[in-house]
């Protein structure tokens, strides 16, 4: 199974757990949050299971990426291959006084994910994701911003590139 694969696999897999809090994300978006560690921690017992199971070879934390004292969130492997992932908890609506929308995460240098991004463009040994929940879910007509983000991100800081695998369900 490809990396690939599998991790589209967890994102269904771990929708489960998710469903399993709804009470959690809908306190997250009334009270306009991202709570990044919650997510965090969630996804550790996640990837701890699959350990044990012995789906996964290896599972780390706060691993050092070969640079700096930089770290990614989730370091794996599957069938030997490395796997670098980092988390992300994205504020969909409004927030105080400001609305937000995913595009606005993908188009800035300062918040969102082109620090993450550059960072595992650093990485040349495995395979490099970014996993983002979005607290709430854009509805239908929302949903065609994240492409458009990706393509603002793409077009904005070249040559780092990314690529959308799935879209939000």
């Amino acid at each position: 199974m490809s990396t690939k694969d599998y991790l589209l696999d967890v994102i269904s897999r771990f929708r489960v757990v998710l469903d399993a809090h709804i009470r959690q994300l809908v306190c997250f978006d009334q009270y306009a949050i991202q709570v990044e560690g919650w997510l965090k921690g969630e996804i550790v017992q996640f990837f701890d299971s699959e350990k044990l199971a012995t789906t996964l070879d290896e599972f780390e934390t706060e691993v050092k990426c070969g640079y700096g004292r930089k770290r990614v969130d989730c370091f794996l492997k599957l069938q030997g291959t490395p796997v670098w992932v980092e988390l992300k908890h994205w504020q969909i609506g409004s927030q105080g006084d400001q609305r937000w929308i995913a595009s606005d995460y993908f188009v800035s240098k300062s918040f969102g994910i082109y620090g993450d991004a550059d960072k595992l463009s650093k990485i040349i040994d495995g395979d490099r994701y970014i996993l983002i929940l979005a607290t709430k879910n854009p509805d239908y007509e929302e949903q065609g911003d994240w492409g458009k983000g990706v393509g603002r991100f793409n077009q904005n800081f070249n040559p780092l590139h990314i690529k959308l695998e799935c879209t939000p369900f």
